[in-house]
């Protein structure tokens, strides 16, 4: 049976991989990228500095290390929660349900 516990009351060692499902979710539903035209991706290059797989930076680039400019400093529009098509003609009824 699995630990219903949030994870910041779980032991480092059982928190750590929560953690890691929550990010996982997080990243496969939550951002969709509003540019337009769309930002490009590319593959994780091999030879990426390690610093950039494990440390945040300071201007938000390498956040997704698929598509480094997406949540970057200096960007037009920032990454919504939701697909914008999801949104179209509910933005009243969407900001009532994150208020």
């Amino acid at each position: 049976m699995p630990d219903k516990r949030p994870w910041y009351k779980l032991p480092q060692l059982l928190a750590m991989p929560r953690l890691i499902e929550i990010r996982n979710e997080l990243r496969a539903k939550n951002l969709h990228d509003t540019e337009e035209p769309a930002l490009p991706t590319q593959p994780v290059p091999a030879n990426l500095d390690p610093k950039l797989r494990n440390e945040r930076t300071i201007d938000g680039t390498f956040n997704d290390l698929t598509c480094p400019a997406m949540g970057a400093a200096g960007r037009e529009r920032a990454e919504r929660e939701f697909a914008w098509e999801t949104a179209a003609g509910r933005t009243v009824e969407i900001y009532n349900s994150l208020v």
